[in-house]
């Protein structure tokens, strides 16, 4: 996530604070808990924007399972730390001021990934997702940024934020879900999966994926 590195080496670059962000979940005694920066947007940019998929774009890959031929699944896949995934080679540096126990006494950290917090988190997670998916021979709508089609796989997705919904034949959402980054998959936790009956017009839940590869 980053490397500790000499306080001399941040002068002229922003500095951020950090936090931990606890939040006990409903109904349990399960605190979770994540590590975010505090990166004040002080003006207004342009290079920071990651749009939201309008409802059209949803109702898209709905429409696209319940009016298929034969009945296809649809999946919400929850992506565990997203934008983790997103590199900031090339970016400005940024550097954070270390809680005490987080690293060396006296050091600072030197973010090598999107924290969450960082004004461009949002923007970098959503390029880093478009570069994975075309690289697997995926295409991105030229109307909406957030929806993908895999013309070989018959998949096809919207993304908002780190929540992603598809449909398609099982063995291209299988694929789908396996696509590699990094030492792991990118969709790593499949949270929901629905089969749409036409012939009833109502739907049933049926659980965990069975072919999670790595849950979250």
């Amino acid at each position: 996530i980053r490397d500790s590195v000499d306080p001399a080496e941040s002068r002229g670059h922003k500095t951020v604070r950090c936090r931990w962000v606890d939040r006990l979940l409903p109904g349990t005694e399960t605190v979770k808990s994540r590590f975010v920066a505090m990166e004040i947007a002080w003006d207004a940019r342009g290079d920071t924007h990651a749009g939201t998929p309008p409802l059209a774009a949803v109702r898209l890959v709905i429409s696209e399972a319940a009016t298929a031929e034969e009945l296809l699944p649809l999946v919400i896949h929850d992506m565990t730390c997203a934008f983790l995934h997103s590199s900031m080679e090339g970016e400005e540096p940024i550097f954070r001021s270390l809680p005490e126990g987080m690293g060396p006494k006296g050091k600072k950290g030197k973010l090598c990934v999107a924290l969450y917090g960082t004004r461009r988190a949002s923007f970098l997670w959503g390029e880093t997702f478009y570069g994975v998916i075309v690289k697997a021979g995926g295409n991105r709508a030229k109307v909406c940024n957030q929806v993908f089609e895999h013309p070989d796989w018959g998949t096809k997705s919207a993304i908002h934020g780190d929540d992603l919904i598809s449909t398609g034949p099982v063995s291209g959402l299988k694929k789908l879900e396996a696509v590699p980054e990094g030492d792991g998959t990118m969709l790593d936790n499949t949270v929901i999966v629905y089969l749409l009956d036409s012939a009833e017009g109502h739907h049933s839940r049926c659980g965990q994926w069975p072919f999670v590869l790595f849950p979250g």
